[in-house]
């Protein structure tokens, strides 16, 4: 090639499975990443599932769109119909595909078996781990596993994660870390008055914040048993996912309906964080929760279960209080503490908004991945 002819741009796939009602915290790490990443040298695609009982695009497809990115949306009846795989080729092979970029259990499986044969590069990032006792769950994260083995590159998006992918076998070489971005500009300029104005939240009461998907891992149930016994506390509970109705009763039992007050899924939560007090995270697993990255860009004082990736991020008594998981005592009593002690909490916020900016910007993220797709191409 001519010296002075501009390289090919590197065509980017991030293939992933969809909701049509939400975005996931990794959904939303690529939505993020395609907003920085820098399109002089990279053109990306985002690839989806659109499944039969769900008509319609995903909501990372629609949401994908508005960043002026190139969407393509599959039809897949199951977990593991095997349709797809001729869908994903034969789009791979029509668009001239450079990097296949797969996030999650579904787009690793099928990811793998779309280009056993060709030249396509192939980079997994792992978000996290299906949490579960069922015999379902271990088997799909086994096809994971056995699927990532494969891949040119592994990213973890925690220290812990990346640890885990070692000891079962994935190369060095093969193995990198790349933790998560928030943009900390726009954590900067959010409106917390709005929402307590719109959401009529009573003056004088400490707001605490949870964000995440309504299910079980999340530790919803801990928090509610925490607030239980404690005065003057409201609870923004921000997301949606499976066990809604069920934590709706658990709060009507546990009598702290007019406690809790559910906002539902919001693509965009920093006015929401913005609105509250202490953001308190009582996961049971995690990988590197974006939520928590925007707590803390936000300026926020943190108490968060001390489980997976968190403990990389939250120093306890430096940037934020950590908590034993399933302890909802613990956690009543960390909230306390924040409340109590204002010069603490502003010693917290101060510790974690620093880091924050140092380590967790999205700007610091796209600059990693995009160091990778460069070294993969060679």
């Amino acid at each position: 090639m001519p010296v002075n002819m501009p390289q090919p741009k590197i065509k980017v796939a991030h293939f992933l499975s969809g909701r049509i009602e939400n975005l996931s915290g990794g959904d939303l790490v690529v939505l993020n990443l395609l907003e920085y990443l820098d399109r002089s040298r990279f053109d990306p695609w985002v690839v989806s599932f659109n499944e039969a009982r769900n008509p319609g695009d995903p909501l990372i497809i629609k949401t994908a769109q508005t960043l002026e990115v190139k969407t393509f949306t599959i039809n897949a009846r199951g977990r593991f119909d095997l349709e797809p795989v001729g869908d994903l080729r034969k789009f791979i092979t029509e668009n001239q595909i450079d990097i296949l970029h797969c996030h999650g259990y579904k787009a690793d499986v099928i990811g793998f078996l779309a280009c056993r044969q060709s030249e396509v590069k192939k980079i997994a990032t792992l978000h996290g781990w299906w949490t579960g006792r069922s015999l379902k769950l271990k088997f799909y994260n086994f096809l994971d596993y056995l699927a990532v083995r494969k891949f040119d590159k592994v990213i973890a998006v925690s220290e812990p994660i990346r640890g885990t992918l070692a000891r079962r076998g994935i190369p060095p070489d093969r193995l990198l870390c790349i933790e998560n971005g928030v943009d900390i500009k726009r954590a900067g300029a959010a409106n917390g008055d709005r929402i307590r104005s719109e959401l009529k939240l009573p003056y004088g009461k400490t707001v605490l914040g949870m964000v995440g998907r309504l299910s079980r891992e999340k530790g919803h149930r801990y928090l509610f048993s925490a607030i239980q016994a404690m005065d003057d506390v409201i609870l923004l509970v921000v997301g949606n996912g499976p066990l809604e109705a069920k934590l709706r009763r658990l709060a009507e039992n546990l009598h702290i309906r007019e406690k809790v007050v559910f906002v539902g899924f919001k693509p965009d939560v920093s006015d929401y964080l913005a609105a509250t007090d202490i953001f308190v995270l009582p996961s049971l697993t995690e990988g590197l929760p974006l939520a928590l990255l925007e707590a803390m860009a936000a300026g926020k004082p943190v108490v968060a279960s001390d489980v997976g990736g968190i403990p990389t991020v939250i120093g306890d008594k430096k940037e934020g209080l950590l908590v034993r998981p399933k302890d909802p005592v613990a956690l009543k009593e960390a909230i306390t503490v924040l409340i109590n002690d204002k010069d603490l909490a502003k010693r917290l916020t101060a510790n974690a908004m620093e880091l924050a900016g140092r380590r967790f910007s999205v700007e610091k993220m796209a600059k990693s991945y995009e160091e990778t797709y460069t070294d993969i191409m060679g």
